[in-house]
């Protein structure tokens, strides 16, 4: 009989699960996907359905996942924040999040395994999830002054 996998346990965006990041002090691992698209659908099976990642996503991060346009707020104000740090933007978009929600760290598609001098996600998470151990004051620091600059372009922009 073959045994059920484990999925990642993804919660909703919201007060309340912010509420439980800053209650266990975790970081938030932020996936924003486009529904019915060849990329992420693809990723998805690719690094969703490797044991390692799932059980490190679990244990480390308070995982959400948002649909493209599920919360437009949202994906706009996280998608410029990406862009702000990366100078890219598109789907799937991968975000890691302080649990007041400022990000600090992001990309689009990190491939499953290591590709050259690109990391493979596992290896992302771990990073990610060592620095905020490590540095977790500083990632705030940052994170909330990139927070309070990605919002004022965006009010800027719609003025």
């Amino acid at each position: 009989m073959k045994q059920e996998q484990e999925a990642i346990r993804w919660l909703p965006w919201g007060n309340l699960t912010l509420g439980k990041a800053r209650e266990g002090n975790k970081p938030v691992y932020l996936y924003i996907r486009m529904p019915h698209h060849d990329a992420c659908e693809g990723w998805e099976r690719e690094c969703f359905e490797d044991a390692d990642i799932v059980s490190f996503v679990n244990e480390h991060f308070v995982p959400i996942r948002l649909d493209h346009n599920q919360k437009p707020e949202v994906e706009q104000f996280y998608t410029a924040a990406l862009f702000a740090m990366t100078g890219a933007h598109g789907w799937p978009l991968n975000l890691f999040l302080t649990p007041n929600g400022d990000p600090f760290y992001g990309g689009i598609e990190f491939p499953k395994e290591d590709r050259g001098d690109i990391a493979g996600f596992l290896k992302v998470l771990r990073t990610v999830a060592s620095l905020w151990a490590q540095d977790e004051e500083i990632l705030t620091l940052q994170s909330r002054h990139l927070s309070q600059h990605v919002k004022a372009e965006l009010a800027r922009e719609s003025s």
